[in-house]
């Protein structure tokens, strides 16, 4: 948003109307950019997801009962204090 100020471009609700090819470019460029981001970043992360996926069922299950009590602990209340130790 800086970057367009200076650029005497105001942002806000008139910007599509008076910059629209300026918007459309944005939003390709960001595409773009995703999906360069994601070439490099998940081919490395794809050699540890097999890993990722291998939860134990113990884990699983101890995730569903510290949900439900801390839901319960703050559903008495209302507080997020409650969920704090003393």
């Amino acid at each position: 948003m800086a970057s367009l100020d200076v650029h005497g471009i105001s942002v806000g609700p008139r910007l599509i109307l008076d910059h629209g090819d300026l918007c459309l470019w944005l939003v390709l460029a960001m595409v773009v950019a995703s999906f360069h981001d994601a070439d490099r970043v998940d081919l490395f992360r794809m050699r540890l997801f097999p890993a990722v996926t291998e939860v134990p069922k113990m884990a699983d299950r101890a995730k569903w009962v510290m949900t439900c009590c801390v839901v319960g602990t703050f559903a008495l209340n209302n507080r997020v204090t409650d969920l704090y130790p003393c």
